[in-house]
């Protein structure tokens, strides 16, 4: 596996800005595994009370010094008000008619971006066949629980192609001698 350079980083997020999404890979030196990622996967905006700027709902593999293989989904969300995602139990994914409740992997991170604008993530582990049902889907949509009110939202047609090829990269094609151990 080839590290990115911090330039290289630097102008993949710049392109993503353009309105494209981007996957890169890149070392996690806290939990030491190197994740492929899915970022800038915007979605559609949803009807809310919340002044909403932004949702993201990206992909993620990942691969342990051990070679074990796990899967998560991200959410971020970007706006001009705290959603106070849940920890625990807070994305429901509806996918062709089956129902996911995905738990947070951590505790949900948030941070004051600036001028009155906050942000929160949230990763969800899943299993590789959770992640290749809900990517190879004919329609989704999701909830994601905050404090006291929610965010529901379809993915576009350009959602559902974005995941579709991530799990075409990423989720079906296993490196020799790895297992897809998601939990």
């Amino acid at each position: 596996m080839r590290l990115l350079t911090p330039f290289a980083c630097l102008l993949l997020l710049l392109v993503g800005c353009g309105g494209s999404y981007v996957v890169f890979e890149h070392h996690d030196a806290v939990d030491g595994c190197w994740k492929v990622t899915m970022d800038n996967n915007v979605l559609p905006s949803p009807p809310s009370t919340y002044v909403i700027q932004r949702v993201e709902f990206n992909a993620q593999r990942s691969l342990s010094n051990l070679g074990d293989v796990s899967f998560q989904f991200i959410v971020e969300y970007f706006g001009t008000s705290w959603m106070n995602i849940r920890s625990g139990m807070s994305l429901f994914v509806f996918a062709d008619g089956s129902q996911y409740q995905l738990s947070t992997r951590d505790l949900p991170q948030r941070e004051d971006v600036s001028s009155g604008r906050v942000s929160e993530m949230v990763v969800y582990d899943v299993t590789a066949e959770q992640m290749a049902a809900i990517c190879r889907a004919g329609g989704v949509r999701i909830r994601v629980m905050g404090t006291g009110s929610y965010i529901e939202t379809e993915l576009s047609d350009k959602n559902l192609e974005r995941l579709l090829d991530f799990c075409d990269q990423y989720v079906s094609t296993l490196p020799y001698g790895a297992s897809a151990g998601g939990s």
